[in-house]
């Protein structure tokens, strides 16, 4: 799969839970949001 680079604006309070959640559940930031993103587009088509 190729991955292209991107810049996203979030809210800092946001970042660190996201941050956090990532780390206890032994995640990297960027497969977590692609995760996220994929289940809200297969969630849409249904």
């Amino acid at each position: 799969m190729n991955r292209k680079p991107v810049s996203l604006k979030i809210d800092s309070n946001l970042w660190m839970e996201v941050k956090a959640h990532c780390i206890i559940n032994k995640l990297k930031i960027p497969q977590y949001i692609e995760k996220l993103i994929d289940k809200d587009l297969k969630s849409e088509k249904s």
